[in-house]
């Protein structure tokens, strides 16, 4: 059997789903997808829960798009947070130290 056919990808511990841009927006708490569309937010929560992936938007591109955790919410005086539950706000650092302790990175583009 040649041996790309039983080769095993993981995504570790120390590495993380990294979304930035317009990508930040699945991490809003006010979505409201059709009934009739998949929830795509509720797919990545669900894969970040199972495999115990951390699913970090970009802090730059959340402030742009009004996504605000707790804490960012306080901070700019406003009356409540819009963080979706499972996600959390980072830096590039989380970005860039992923990509330095992965084999691969990935990235999707519109």
């Amino acid at each position: 059997m040649p041996s790309h056919a039983r080769r095993s990808h993981q995504v570790i511990r120390s590495s993380a789903l990294f979304f930035y841009h317009d990508a930040v927006l699945i991490g809003s708490d006010h979505l409201a997808p059709p009934q009739d569309e998949p929830n795509v937010q509720a797919l990545w929560q669900a894969l970040g829960s199972e495999h115990d992936i951390p699913l970090i938007l970009c802090v730059a591109s959340c402030l742009r798009r009004g996504i605000l955790d707790e804490r960012e919410a306080q901070r700019f005086e406003k009356p409540s947070p819009s963080l979706a539950k499972g996600f959390e706000i980072g830096g590039l650092g989380q970005l860039i130290d992923g990509a330095l302790n992965a084999d691969r990175t990935l990235t999707f583009l519109p």
